[in-house]
């Protein structure tokens, strides 16, 4: 059995924010459900179960049950989505890791994060809201910020460029491997690790 921080007896749900749609397919508000995409096609995970709020799949990594899950509801809904997995398989939302785009880190860079407000991200603070704790995994994917405070909306639900494209390819393939790595070593070496080389 592997080390982790987890209740291992539970699935580990691992949910990535974002709006559902093709005009929002490719923002940046969207980093965490690409990133989730990847992890789950990495792992040969398919998205065959579909509710209400939500798209999710289930797979086996280091003999550990993994949901992955994207929301088909809106950012600032999506602790609707997150409550919804909890009750359905019975999971502490200790045992959920949400993959979530962040302002306040640079473009290319990752953070693990245990537990904490929101920092404004909305889709954060729905989840705080509805699930009434903020003791969740998260991690927190840099998309860096604009020039002007004013333009923050268009920013998060524009398209990165070409040079930040080329940068977030990266950061989705280092956020599959530090899921990966939380799964079978647990957090803390995990955050050793990645926060580190972020």
């Amino acid at each position: 059995m592997c080390s982790t921080d987890y209740n291992t007896e539970l699935p580990i749900i691992i949910f990535g924010i974002g709006n559902p749609g093709e005009e929002y397919a490719k923002s940046r508000h969207n980093l965490g459900m690409m990133c989730v995409r990847n992890f789950a096609k990495t792992h040969q995970i398919k998205f065959t179960n579909s509710s209400k709020y939500t798209r999710y799949g289930k797979g086996i990594i280091c003999q550990q049950n993994v949901i992955v899950a994207r929301p088909k509801i809106f950012v600032n809904e999506c602790g609707i989505a997150i409550n919804f997995l909890q009750k359905k398989f019975l999971t502490p939302y200790s045992n959920f890791i949400v993959l979530v785009d962040d302002m306040d880190i640079p473009c290319g860079t990752i953070r693990i994060r245990t537990s904490g407000k929101s920092g404004g991200h909305n889709g954060i603070r729905s989840i705080i809201s509805e699930s009434g704790t903020d003791q969740f995994t998260r991690i927190r994917i840099g998309i860096g910020h604009p020039l002007e405070k004013s333009h923050t909306i268009n920013w998060v639900l524009g398209n990165p460029s070409n040079k930040e494209v080329l940068l977030l390819k990266n950061s989705i393939a280092t956020t599959t491997k530090a899921i990966t790595s939380i799964i079978k070593n647990g957090i803390k070496p995990s955050m050793d690790i990645f926060n580190q080389k972020s």
